[in-house]
C-alpha cells in the first residue's frame, strides 16, 4: 500500500471532527501515532512500499 496524505478524525455516528484527538493508525506492518490538529487532521503519513 502507498500512503503519502493527511488523514482527517471523524466520529464514525455524529459526522464530528475530532481535532486535538490521540490516534493510533496500523497500516503495513507499521504503528503512527499522535495527536490531530485543530483542523482534525493527522500529521502526514508517508509509506513508500509498493
Amino acid at each position: 500500500m502507498q500512503l503519502d496524505q493527511h488523514l482527517q478524525l471523524h466520529d464514525q455516528k455524529t459526522g464530528e471532527m475530532l481535532a486535538s484527538r490521540l490516534y493510533k493508525i496500523h497500516y503495513s506492518g507499521a504503528v503512527v501515532e499522535g495527536r490531530s490538529d485543530a483542523s482534525s487532521f493527522t500529521r502526514k503519513i508517508i509509506d513508500n512500499e509498493a
